[in-house]
């Protein structure tokens, strides 16, 4: 596993974690100190693949614009992670096959 960006924004610290073929991002309050209970966050399994973790919390990048609609549809309007992250809790979410950074490319796919 390697660490890449790290940030702080809207009361939430993040890191990027990446490893074999996926990332994901670990938040945490910004002030944690002690140890917290996690959660292990998986995003919707819906149409949309070219974005996975992105759809329930927001990375160093801030919010996808094209995400809004499925955010106000799916997840009330906000990225679950954050309400997580806001009473406490650890946060990882990832990319799951075949979403985000483990989505499948249609040129590799066999005919």
């Amino acid at each position: 596993m390697t660490r890449g960006r790290t940030w702080t924004r809207d009361g939430i610290s993040g890191v990027e974690l990446n490893w074999d073929d996926t990332s994901a991002w670990l938040l945490t309050p910004p002030d944690a100190k002690t140890p917290l209970p996690a959660i292990l966050l998986m995003h919707g399994h819906d149409g949309m693949k070219f974005y996975g973790k992105e759809k329930v919390a927001e990375g160093p990048d801030g919010m996808a614009p094209d995400l809004e609609e499925l955010r106000r549809r799916g997840y009330g309007g906000s990225a679950p992670a954050a309400r997580l992250v806001a009473a406490g809790f650890a946060v990882l979410v990832h990319d799951v096959f075949p979403w985000g950074s483990r989505r499948v490319p249609w040129e590799d796919l066999p005919e």
